[in-house]
């Protein structure tokens, strides 16, 4: 690419690539992202976590962690205070493949829909409270997007809420989204799902679909902006409905996530012109 710089140039075989997904602390304003460089021989991944200052783009601060058993970088992360969380799903490469260019790296990945996945958190490398990185197993799923991530003032147990579906008899990566179009009766159906560690103690103190979020079928969740790192009152999802079936998005819907037990129904959001009414939950 012309005039592209030489530190932005990509090398012929490895490389690093962006995240997806970085995110933005409210307090601070900084810009949290990482890279990441596949160790496919190993079956590693570095990663390289950083945070930028607002408003010049310089550089804060920077640290270069390995995630362990992690044949595919997740596509996106949680911030909080302190930690950057996020889930590794159970994915498999052939490297063979992969190596010799037969295939991009998407092919050569198998998934195991059964096999527990793992949740890493790391110390932001900005942080005035650092710590050693640690792991821990979390039931079996297969996670996409974060809404929000916070360390709870009541228990100091990190809390966040991610985007996913059930454990599944899928063995390929993405491979029912594959073809001309989505099949969606052999789609699992995608929930928002609510995860809780003891940072104390680095084990699972609970993982489950997000209390008030149960049967209702939606992606991309979202916060405001100023709650990215705070327990937020409200999560916003693209649904596709709430009955719990796979389908194509078709509205917005608001599930309450402000509270640690029965946080009520979710709602239906209104389109634009229109009067909310309590029992309406479809576009």
């Amino acid at each position: 690419i012309p005039g592209l710089p030489a530190a932005a140039t990509p090398d012929f075989l490895g490389g690093s690539a962006h995240t997806a997904h970085p995110q933005v602390c409210p307090r601070t304003g900084r810009l949290v992202g990482w890279t990441w460089s596949q160790l496919p021989l190993t079956e590693e991944l570095e990663i390289t976590l950083t945070e930028y200052e607002p408003g010049t783009f310089e550089e804060h601060s920077s640290a270069v962690r390995v995630v362990p058993d992690c044949a595919l970088a997740p596509h996106d992360v949680a911030i909080t205070e302190h930690c950057v969380v996020m889930i590794a799903n159970a994915l498999t490469m052939d490297t063979g493949k992969f190596l010799s260019g037969l295939t991009g790296p998407a092919a050569a990945l198998s998934m195991d829909g059964r096999a527990a996945v793992t949740a890493h958190v790391f110390p932001r490398p900005g942080a005035a409270r650092q710590f050693e990185p640690f792991q821990v197993a979390v039931p079996a799923c297969f996670t996409i997007h974060w809404s929000h991530a916070y360390e709870c003032p009541d228990t100091g147990h990190i809390v966040g809420y991610c985007s996913g579906w059930p454990a599944s008899d899928s063995t390929d990566f993405l491979g029912d989204w594959g073809g001309l179009a989505p099949e969606f009766a052999g789609i699992s159906p995608t929930y928002l799902w609510r995860l809780e560690l003891d940072p104390a103690t680095r084990t699972l103190v609970r993982f489950g679909v997000a209390p008030g979020g149960h049967n209702v079928c939606g992606e991309h969740p979202v916060v405001h902006p100023n709650f990215a790192t705070r327990r937020a009152r409200s999560t916003y999802v693209v649904a596709s409905n709430v009955v719990g079936d796979a389908s194509p998005p078709c509205g917005y819907v608001r599930i309450p996530t402000g509270a640690d037990g029965d946080a009520g129904a979710a709602a239906r959001v209104p389109g634009p012109g229109e009067v909310a009414r309590a029992d309406a939950h479809w576009a």
